[in-house]
């Protein structure tokens, strides 16, 4: 009787313990499918949070005469920028490593974190390539709109009331960066259209080659130049050579032209243009 006693006790305890084993592991599991779900959910609230901060810090380093009356390229300048960044990386930089389950929002997050990298190595040449760094931090500011842009209509980032005119700011300068890359994919089509043919060779080893071009774009340009690459078989620059217009309307068509006495086998052209 007794041994039946241990035996129903310890069958008993063996259950309980099961139970309780079972239901800490659903518990874990709930717990981390918690986790991954709430990386989406708060990378959102945390960007807002990001931007409000730096936009804080913004306006009160504005109101401060070290940083306001600062110079441009100065060490104020570069610690102020550096601040800047660091109030957004602070809170956002951990989203790099955290698990979504909306893969382009995982995507979008890391790459805005990039960008905001960018932005804390261009303020590494402030004080010493300016050049360098305005060509970095603007090249990420620009992205940095847009990409917010995209987080405000595709997953509903919200500001506070306080900063939505400023949210407007970004919405603006995104929206003229897109008509920018529009312009300049229009531009680059008409270039890539330009194949330059043999017109007229003079015996004495010089050679005129031209391209008549239309303006297929929507713009009209007061100046519009190409370089020209002459290329070898073996894609070695062998001379360049350039060709330029005034006044090209849209829907007109002009001859670009270049002689040379070099025997080249392709050309790889590129342009600058003035509206």
């Amino acid at each position: 009787m007794k041994k039946r006693m241990v035996a129903i006790v310890l069958l008993f305890m063996f259950v309980l313990v099961s139970v309780i084993g079972c239901g800490g592991k659903k518990e874990d599991s709930a717990k981390k499918e918690e986790k991954e779900v709430a990386a989406d959910e708060t990378f959102m609230k945390d960007l807002a949070k990001a931007l409000e901060a730096r936009w804080a810090l913004s306006d009160k380093y504005d109101s401060m005469d070290k940083y306001a009356n600062a110079e441009i390229g100065s060490e104020e300048h570069k610690e102020s920028y550096e601040d800047y960044v660091s109030a957004e990386l602070d809170i956002l930089e951990k989203y790099q490593t955290e698990k979504f389950e909306d893969s382009k929002l995982q995507e979008k997050a890391i790459q805005y974190i990039n960008l905001l990298k960018q932005q804390k190595e261009a303020c590494d040449y402030i004080t010493v390539d300016y050049e360098k760094y305005d060509e970095l931090w603007y090249d990420a500011f620009n992205k940095r709109t847009q990409m917010i842009v995209e987080f405000v209509n595709d997953y509903k980032l919200k500001v506070s009331d306080k900063y939505e005119d400023t949210l407007k700011d970004f919405t603006l300068n995104a929206q003229q960066v897109n008509e920018e890359n529009e312009k300049e994919g229009k531009v680059q089509a008409l270039i890539g259209s330009i194949e330059f043919a043999l017109a007229e060779d003079d015996g004495y080893g010089w050679k005129t080659y031209n391209a008549v071009v239309e303006n297929t774009t929507d713009m009209n340009f007061s100046y519009f130049g190409l370089d020209i690459n002459l290329l070898d078989q073996d894609d070695v620059i062998l001379e360049t050579t350039y060709a330029n217009v005034s006044n090209w309307n849209s829907g007109q068509k002009v001859k670009f032209e270049f002689t040379t006495d070099k025997e080249f086998v392709a050309t790889q052209v590129t342009g600058e243009y003035t509206e």
